[in-house]
Formats: C-alpha cells, structure tokens, sequence
C-alpha cells in the first residue's frame, strides 16, 4: 500500500522520509558525502536524486533501458555500470569529462596474462576509496568436452582510473583468491565505510552453506562475521 520506494532515515531508523516512488531493480548507491543516491529502475535506466528530504530531485541519468546494476565512486566524479546482457563487459563513465569507457572482464592466469576464458559476467559492484578500482563479482563457466561444466562466483579488482594520470585505467585485474575450493562461491563483495582496507563478502558452498566474511586487505586476515541460511547480499 506504500507507493514510495526510497526514504532516507536516521541510523537509528527512527525518522523516515520517503524521497521516490520509482521502483528499483536492486539498492541504491550513495555518494560518500550523502548528497547523492544512483540506482537501476525496474525499466533499467539508470536514475540519481538527491537525497534532502525537503526537496529531492530524481534525473535521469542514462535513458537506455539496458542496465542490471550501477555504482558511483565516493567522490561523485564516476559511475560505473552493467548491463543485462552477458557481454563480459563494465561501462564506466566520467562526470568530469564527459565520456564512457568499456571494460572487459577476464580472468588473470598464474603468468600474468590474460585468459578470457571462463568469465561471463559481472554482478555487484562497488568502488573502491581511491575511485581508482573497482570492486566486482563475477559469474564463470568452464565447459569440458569430458565431464559437467564447473560454475563458481568469484571476486575481481579491476583498475579503471589512473588519479595520477587523471584519465581512465588500463583495466587489469586482479583476483581476490587465486583459485577456490571445489563447490566454492564468493560473491557481493562491499568496502568497510571507515576503513580502506576492511572488506566483507559472501562465501558460499553448495546448496545450503553460507557464510558472511571479513577480510583486511593488508593482513590477510580472514574470519566470519555471520553464518547464514542464505546470501547475506
């Protein structure tokens, strides 16, 4: 019976003050000042509005009803997006100067190069505190002429800014594990608020084993925040 579809509240979820009625196709991104919110509408076109609640404005920022899931770096300048096909790709566009660039997923080999083999498509994504990479997962498929094909979710660093350079990144990749168990997935990766080098992701392992864990990117250390009974997202 509640036309709106996004309120900004306090952190105690006391007060609520609804800012759209337009419905979303997955969460909303928030700049890291909190002027800011992007998202997907169900029409997939990407929309942003501001988020005083005296006065909120919702644009439209991309038109083309092609889009699955958007994020927008912590300063506002970047976005970046999918799109609803499997195309292996991250559209990445710059608010400063005005242009997209596209970005190909691929799995790094041991060696260093890449191997584009595997990697379908990409899923959540977040920038991280720099706006130099960007945090995804990704869905993969090896198919074998012999035995059932393997699916598994994993996690990806992708450079897709230079700040030195002020231009867009080369777009290599970097995988948060090197290889999984068997009947393994990580997936939904999101950056600590506070901290740069604080994450949290989705492990998951066949059909009924689910996992939230924290990880620090600069110790490696690794532990479970919460079992689950399924995708914490």
């Amino acid at each position: 019976s509640d036309a709106n579809t996004l309120y900004r509240s306090t952190v105690t979820a006391t007060t609520f003050s609804p800012l759209s009625k337009t419905v979303m196709l997955n969460k909303a991104c928030v700049v890291d000042n909190g002027s800011v919110a992007g998202f997907v509408a169900a029409n997939h076109t990407i929309h942003a509005i501001t988020l005083d609640p005296a006065n909120p404005v919702e644009t439209v920022i991309s038109a083309d009803a092609i889009w699955k899931n958007v994020t927008v770096s912590k300063d506002g300048n970047r976005m970046a997006a999918i799109t609803n096909s499997i195309d292996t790709a991250i559209f990445v566009y710059d608010f400063i100067t005005k242009k997209w660039a596209k970005f190909t997923l691929y799995n790094p080999t041991a060696e260093g190069t890449s191997n584009k083999g595997g990697v379908l498509y990409a899923d959540a994504l977040e920038f991280d505190h720099t706006g130099e990479y960007l945090i995804y997962d990704a869905y993969n498929v090896i198919r074998s002429t012999s035995t059932d094909s393997i699916s598994y979710w994993d996690i990806g660093l992708m450079k897709v800014w230079d700040n030195q350079q002020n231009k867009f990144g080369d777009g290599t990749v970097a995988k948060l594990f090197g290889s999984l168990p068997d009947s393994v997935s990580v997936g939904d990766p999101t950056f600590s608020k506070n901290s740069p080098n604080i994450m949290a992701f989705d492990l998951f392992k066949g059909n009924n084993i689910y996992a939230i864990i924290g990880l620090n990117l600069e110790t490696a250390d690794m532990g479970i925040i919460s079992t689950n009974n399924t995708i914490g997202n």
